[in-house]
């Protein structure tokens, strides 16, 4: 998985995510990528940081695994 994460553009889907997180984790590797490659232009901060988070997936169909108190 660190090799996926280095690349931002990676696509992630867990079926059966719970309460995410799995895709937390996965999310803070590659927005660190993104500081790591990015952090002197705005723009493509924002535009890669953008990409990181939408190509983050999760589903879950059991309710009592995405429930948190």
């Amino acid at each position: 998985m660190k090799q996926e994460t280095q690349r931002i553009d990676s696509w992630l889907l867990e079926p059966a995510c719970g309460n995410g997180s799995f895709l937390a984790e996965m999310l803070r590797r590659k927005l660190k990528a993104v500081i790591k490659h990015y952090r002197r232009s705005q723009l493509k901060f924002e535009r890669y940081a953008i990409l990181a988070v939408l190509s983050i997936n999760g589903i879950d169909i059991q309710k009592d695994n995405i429930e948190h108190g």
